[in-house]
């Protein structure tokens, strides 16, 4: 099993963008990024993850220059990517330099485990901050923004558009989960309720609750649709 990268530092900056928060903060290129807020930094895609998931927020970067350590404050910018809030405070990461690294079958599946995780704690941070009203709405995307994003990928390779499809995979399967009836969360949702009361739910309880869970996936499903319109203009 083969994965792209060398066996680079860990959040290590080897560039910066002129103008954006990374620079104007005072980072300078080979800086190492070691915590967020007092939180280590294992590697770049945990240092990566947490600024994309914090669009907006203050962080608090230890940074280490050399023999010296410190401290200092970055706000991301936010960023739109495949319709999505995202954080950016305009570093490059070492480049792989055209090397691959192999791994055995263990190691693959752990990282492939790893990164899931990961991927599944920022989907499910976005989903909650749009329930809190923390994150706007136009980051819901529909089958036309998808279908583009999937054009896109596709041109740039197998690679890319594999990791695409994982990334809608778990967005949909976590979706799925939600407590809506008509989904699998609102089943789960029933089968909680009838093993605490031992007892199931009403026939009205759940005719109610497919009526509330169907207008929502409508309501929903329009919303997206908008949003996709909206965006080809």
């Amino acid at each position: 099993m083969i994965g792209i990268g060398p066996p680079v530092p860990p959040a290590r900056v080897s560039g910066l963008v002129a103008g954006k928060p990374a620079e104007r903060a005072g980072l300078e290129t080979g800086d190492f990024i070691t915590a967020i807020y007092g939180e280590p930094v294992r590697d770049w895609l945990d240092m990566a993850t947490k600024v994309s998931e914090s669009p907006g927020e203050e962080l608090v970067f230890s940074v280490r220059r050399g023999d010296t350590e410190f401290d200092v404050t970055i706000i991301p910018e936010t960023v739109d990517v495949n319709g999505s809030s995202r954080g950016r405070i305009g570093v490059y990461r070492p480049e792989p330099e055209g090397r691959t690294l192999r791994f055995g079958p263990f190691e693959s599946l752990w990282r492939s485990v790893d990164h899931n995780y990961l991927m599944t704690v920022v989907t499910l941070r976005s989903i909650g901050r749009m329930l809190m009203a923390q994150m706007s709405t136009d980051n819901l995307s529909g089958p036309i923004t998808i279908a583009r994003i999937a054009g896109r990928t596709a041109e740039t390779g197998i690679a890319e558009f594999l990791a695409f499809l994982a990334i809608i995979s778990i967005s949909l399967g976590l979706l799925n989960l939600l407590p809506i009836p008509v989904l699998d969360g609102g089943h789960l949702m029933y089968f909680l309720y009838e093993g605490i009361t031992g007892r199931k739910p009403s026939e009205d309880a759940l005719i109610a609750g497919q009526k509330i869970g169907i207008s929502a996936i409508i309501l929903l499903t329009i919303l997206a649709f908008y949003n996709d319109i909206m965006r080809l203009f």
